[in-house]
């Protein structure tokens, strides 16, 4: 049986997250990289495994988080296809559905990963 109590602190699921993201990584992969807290742990997951990758980032502050830890970052028009997109929800409902929030990289979110 789950209880709350049961549950990890939020940020420790979310650094579970981005490291379980991080493991599925192969060198040579095009990724998109989302936006958010769980992506942040993700970048910095990736960026301790030191595989050879470029992502394409959904947001400013992504990007310029990608490039502090030494990644590289692309822009949507130099690439023709993304392996892999990471990105977290805002929500999940009661019936599983995950959801997005409407902030400003919903637009750049929805392009990237019609490039997955």
């Amino acid at each position: 049986m789950v209880t709350e109590a049961s549950h990890p602190p939020p940020d420790a699921a979310k650094r579970a997250a981005g490291a379980a993201a991080a493991a599925v990584v192969e060198d040579g992969m095009v990724l998109g990289l989302g936006s958010g807290s769980t992506v942040a742990h993700f970048l910095h997951a990736l960026a301790d495994r030191d595989v050879d990758v470029s992502g394409v980032a959904t947001s400013v502050d992504t990007a310029n988080q990608a490039e502090a830890l030494g990644l590289q970052v692309r822009s949507v028009e130099e690439i023709a296809r993304v392996d892999l997109v990471i990105d977290g929800a805002d929500e999940l409902t009661p019936d599983l559905m995950l959801t997005k929030g409407g902030g400003a990289a919903l637009l750049r979110e929805k392009v990237v990963a019609q490039m997955a």
